[in-house]
């Protein structure tokens, strides 16, 4: 079962039977939830839907062009885009483009 409760300007909290819990933040504005695991997902009123993993520490983002943003525990960062290229930087600060059909970095090193 489920218990929901109804507040002003569209708002609400749905409680699940087992301890998810959903927020709808009023018209328009997205929500969120909160899994027994410690993970989140948010809806943002913008079309996009962010993800954490609890357990990896990791969130991803979905956009709706079709870009995917990934934000890791130790620092790295990905944006995967729809023609399958990536960008990618590393905790130390080094960023790489990986291109549909090849890996270079920034500087045109090849990185293999």
């Amino acid at each position: 079962g489920k218990i929901e409760r109804y507040f002003s300007r569209g708002r609400r909290v749905i409680e699940f039977s087992n301890g998810t819990k959903k927020f709808q933040l009023g018209f328009s504005m997205g929500s969120f939830v909160i899994f027994v695991n410690g993970d989140l997902k948010l809806a943002h009123g913008d079309g996009r839907t962010s993800y954490y993993y609890a357990e990896a520490d990791t969130w991803h983002t979905s956009c709706p062009d079709g870009l995917q943003v990934y934000h890791f525990k130790g620092g790295q960062s990905e944006m995967h885009y729809k023609d399958g290229s990536r960008h990618i930087k590393f905790a130390n600060g080094t960023v790489s483009k990986v291109p549909v059909d090849d890996l270079l970095t920034l500087d045109g090193s090849d990185k293999f």
